[in-house]
C-alpha cells in the first residue's frame, strides 16, 4: 500500500501510515495561471495499491476534479488499484429528486466516484442509500465514527449518570451507538427543516433528564442551530449539565461562536474536518479498514 494525501487531509494520512507501517508518497500539485490544476506523482505508483486522501468540507468542486484527475493519472502510471480517503464526503444528501428538475448529486457524483475501485468516507448522509457501494465501487464503505465519539467522551469527560439525546432522527443510529459505550439511555428528537438555517423541533419519549449528564450526539455541526434548538427544548426538564458529540465539525457562520453562547460544559468532533474541538482521531478507524482491505 501506498499513501498519497492532498492538503486538505496530511495529518489523519500520516497518522494512518505511521499505524499501518507504510510508506506515504510525494504528490505535487499547483495551479494553472488559468486556474486548471497541474498534478505530478514524484513516488513511482507502478504496481501498487495507491491510497489517495482528500477532502470535501471546503472548495468540493475543486477536490472532486483533483480526485478524478488523481485516479486517472495513477492508473495511467500502472497502479495495481486506486482507493480514495474522504473524511468527509459531500454531495450525498441530495440522493432523491424533492422537486421536478432537480439534480440527484449522490448518484451523479457517486457514478463520477466510481473510477476508483473504492470510496471510503465517515459518516455521510445516506438517509436513503442503505450503502454506500450502491453509487460507488463495491468496496466502498461508509464508516462510523459513533464508537469513537461514545469511548472518547468515557475516556475524557467525568459524565454523571449521562442521557444521550440525538436531535432528529437520523442520528439516531450514531447517538445510540455512543449510548451503548456507557450503557445509557437514548432518545431522539424530531426536527423538521423549515429552512437551510431553521428548523422545528420536537420531543417526545423522553427519560428523566433531572440532575443528570447531557450528550447531544450528531453527524455534523454546520450553522450549530440544530444543537441550540435542542439544548432550549431540554432545559425545562432540569438536566446537570450538556455536552455535544458529533463527528464533523464543519462550524459555518460563527457556529462554533455560537455554542459557547450556550451551557455547553464539553463539545468535541472527529477530526475528519480540522477545528479547535477536533479532538476525536479518526486515523485508527481508517487504518483497520485498510488493513482489512488488502489482506
Amino acid at each position: 500500500m501506498l499513501i498519497f494525501s492532498f492538503p486538505s487531509t496530511l495529518s489523519v494520512a500520516k497518522k494512518t501510515a505511521r499505524i499501518l507501517h507504510v510508506q506515504m508518497g510525494k504528490l505535487l500539485l499547483k495551479p494553472f495561471p488559468d486556474g486548471e490544476t497541474y498534478m505530478r506523482f514524484l513516488t513511482s505508483v507502478k504496481g501498487e495499491n495507491v491510497v489517495l486522501f482528500h477532502n470535501m468540507d471546503k472548495d468540493q468542486n475543486q477536490a472532486i476534479v483533483d480526485l478524478l484527475l488523481a485516479v486517472g493519472t495513477a492508473r495511467d502510471l500502472g497502479a495495481k488499484s486506486v482507493h480514495v480517503v474522504v473524511p468527509y464526503l459531500a454531495y450525498m444528501r441530495q440522493d432523491i429528486r424533492f422537486n421536478p428538475g432537480e439534480s440527484v448529486s449522490a448518484y451523479i457524483i457517486g457514478g463520477l466516484l466510481k473510477v476508483a475501485d473504492s470510496v471510503i468516507t465517515v459518516n455521510t448522509h445516506l438517509h436513503r442509500i442503505p450503502r454506500l457501494s450502491q453509487v460507488m465501487g463495491k468496496d466502498s464503505l461508509n464508516l462510523s465514527a459513533a464508537g469513537l465519539l461514545g469511548e472518547y467522551a468515557q475516556r475524557h469527560w467525568k459524565l454523571h449518570d449521562p442521557v444521550f439525546i440525538g436531535p432528529d432522527g437520523e442520528s439516531k443510529p450514531l447517538a445510540e451507538e455512543a449510548a451503548a459505550v456507557f450503557d445509557a439511555p437514548c432518545s431522539v428528537f424530531t426536527k423538521v427543516r423549515l429552512s437551510p438555517r431553521k428548523v422545528k423541533t420536537t420531543l417526545t419519549d423522553v427519560p428523566s433528564l433531572h440532575g443528570r449528564d447531557v450528550v447531544i450526539v450528531d453527524d455534523m455541526i454546520t450553522t450549530g442551530h440544530t444543537i441550540v434548538n435542542a439544548i432550549n427544548l431540554l432545559k425545562p426538564f432540569k438536566p446537570r449539565s450538556f455536552s455535544v458529540l458529533a463527528v464533523h465539525g464543519l462550524f459555518r457562520e460563527g457556529a462554533l461562536s455560537l455554542l459557547r453562547t450556550m451551557p455547553i460544559k464539553h463539545i468535541a468532533t472527529t477530526n475528519t474536518i480540522l477545528s479547535k474541538v477536533s479532538t476525536v482521531e479518526i486515523a485508527p478507524l481508517l487504518a483497520e479498514h485498510l488493513r482489512n482491505l488488502f489482506k
